[in-house]
């Protein structure tokens, strides 16, 4: 997606009109199933990530290499990290509430059902 902004013309450079088109363009297809996929390999995840750093630092017009964390948060945009623990600890809190689809529910057991001890990590899954 990081190619469309080149032909954004430099009246549209604005900060707000950046954020619109982050959002409409590149956060959905980033955001759609990553519950899933965001666990997996780095080596797999690697180029979104660094696809997801090149357009932010396309939008603001930097440096190759400068570094992206001020640029995310000027954006008000997650990293992938951060999106990825904030979809998995909302899909638990709906789990955790009850508010998943029946199949979905049956896919964790707390771990008190198994166990009559607390294990490591005090996890509760």
């Amino acid at each position: 997606m990081p190619f469309m902004l080149h032909i954004i013309p430099e009246i549209l450079y604005q900060q707000e009109t950046t954020h619109i088109v982050f959002c409409s363009n590149i956060s959905p297809s980033d955001v759609w199933y990553i519950t899933l996929w965001g666990a997996a390999y780095d080596m797999h995840l690697n180029k979104l990530k660094v696809m997801q750093k090149k357009t932010v630092r396309m939008m603001y017009k930097t440096e190759y290499n400068a570094h992206t964390h001020e640029l995310f948060s000027k954006l008000s945009v997650l990293k992938y990290e951060d999106l990825y623990n904030y979809e998995v600890a909302k899909f638990m809190c709906h789990y955790t509430n009850g508010n998943l689809p029946r199949p979905l529910c049956s896919l964790f057991t707390y771990s008190f059902n198994v166990h009559r001890y607390i294990p490591w990590g005090n996890g509760f899954f």
